[in-house]
């Protein structure tokens, strides 16, 4: 009887158009294909010169898996976890609002020394940094 092999998925980036690219794995074709148009809709908002975004979005893609099956599932990356991480760092107020202001309801980690939040609102990213100003942090 012969063995079925199921289809491994991954999403692949290169640095460049003329780089090789780099596999990390995904648990399914749906969750590559939902982590490329992430980050493709990030390219969209970030990089204003069309040509470049377009060559930013070309050096990601949705691929089928080279590698390994073991090495494949060990290596996991995109899941439907992935999609609650923040993409945005902000280290005071001022940071959080800006990347609020070009990307709204994004999902941000506020970081002040040893405290982290990570929200998708304004409001309380704006209300962490003063509670942990309150504590006597420097923001």
């Amino acid at each position: 009887m012969t063995e079925i092999i199921p289809i491994l998925w991954c999403v692949s980036i290169a640095e460049d158009p003329y780089s090789n690219f780099e596999q990390t794995p995904a648990v399914s074709k749906e969750i590559a294909e939902r982590a490329v148009a992430r980050m493709h809709q990030d390219i969209d908002r970030s990089i204003e010169d069309i040509d470049l975004r377009n060559d930013c979005k070309d050096c990601v893609q949705a691929e089928i898996w080279k590698g390994s099956a073991e090495d494949h599932k060990k290596d996991i990356v995109y899941d439907e976890d992935w999609f609650t991480e923040p993409f945005y760092r902000a280290r005071d107020e001022i940071g959080a609002e800006k990347i609020f202001a070009k990307f709204p309801n994004e999902i941000i980690e506020c970081v002040v020394g040893q405290y982290t939040f990570v929200t998708t609102k304004l409001s309380d990213a704006l209300r962490f940094f003063g509670n942990v100003k309150s504590l006597g942090e420097v923001v």
